[in-house]
């Protein structure tokens, strides 16, 4: 009953926002006059937190075979630097290598991080 209470407070904390960026917008003299909103879609999927760290996590193959996500193979433990540097310098080949964002290092200010990058909760 707890996480069903969380996912109804998230969804209302969802419409809030949706409802005052649109109020926000017409007062802004956007001149749309929003007369109902007819659908709203909500998917809920499984989150497994991520304890694998940079040398033992691998995606789950029905995601990996999805091709939607990027999986970098990393054995320095910089994995979230590299995934920050990767969305920064979308690659076509060799994407998922470490190797293919070292160039990149020096491009983001890294001295207050301590590696690996912990999940804070």
């Amino acid at each position: 009953m707890a996480i069903l209470s969380q996912i109804l407070s998230t969804v209302e904390e969802g419409f809030r926002k949706i409802f005052n960026s649109i109020e926000t917008f017409t007062k802004n003299g956007s001149g749309w006059v929003p007369s109902s909103i007819d659908f709203a879609d909500l998917h809920i999927g499984n989150f497994a937190e991520n304890r694998g760290g940079c040398k033992t996590a691998r995606l789950p193959v029905r995601l990996a075979n999805k091709r939607a996500l990027l999986s970098i193979d990393c054995f320095d433990d910089k994995c979230f630097i590299y995934s920050i540097l990767a969305a920064l310098f979308p690659l076509k080949k060799n994407a998922g290598r470490s190797s293919s964002y070292k160039k990149y290092l020096k491009s983001i200010d890294v001295k207050m991080l301590k590696f690996p990058v912990e999940i804070l909760h």
